[in-house]
């Protein structure tokens, strides 16, 4: 796809058929090697945008990574490089964890969300920033 990324996201927020075609576009680097399987669901699971199945079995396996309606939500990710910050900088971080030991969730929490903090850029939305560092905060201080 040559279209613009964000012009993409809006497109994929406002059709849900169009999600998994999105998804499957993202250049995601070196970590789409890890990855078996990239779904975007239709139904939503408790208040979850994204998530990694597995890691503990390492990258050799590859992992599934699971994308939820709430994702695609412009409360959740006002833009694309707020989605593509919580797809690559936390739950990818997650996925390496997993792969290179065994850490608490509430551990691998903090780290991910520590790694999405330092990753963010000037491309990121002020909502998204500020939810990154809250997020951070409530793991870090409960």
């Amino acid at each position: 796809m040559n279209k613009d990324l964000e012009t993409l996201y809006e497109r994929a927020v406002e059709d849900a058929s169009f999600r998994q075609e999105f998804v499957d576009s993202l250049n995601l680097g070196e970590m789409r090697k890890y990855i078996s399987k990239l779904v975007v669901k239709r139904r939503q699971r408790r208040n979850w945008a994204m998530m990694c199945l597995n890691p503990i079995l390492g990258l050799r396996r590859g992992v599934k990574m699971i994308i939820y309606p709430l994702a695609f939500s412009k409360e959740f990710h006002p833009n694309a490089h707020d989605f593509l910050s919580s797809l690559r900088d936390h739950e990818g971080h997650h996925m390496f964890q997993g792969a290179y030991g065994a850490v608490t969730a509430r551990n691998g929490e903090i780290d991910a969300w520590e790694n999405t903090l330092k990753n963010l850029s000037s491309k990121n939305s002020p909502r998204y920033r500020k939810r990154v560092k809250k997020s951070l905060d409530y793991y870090k201080y409960k």
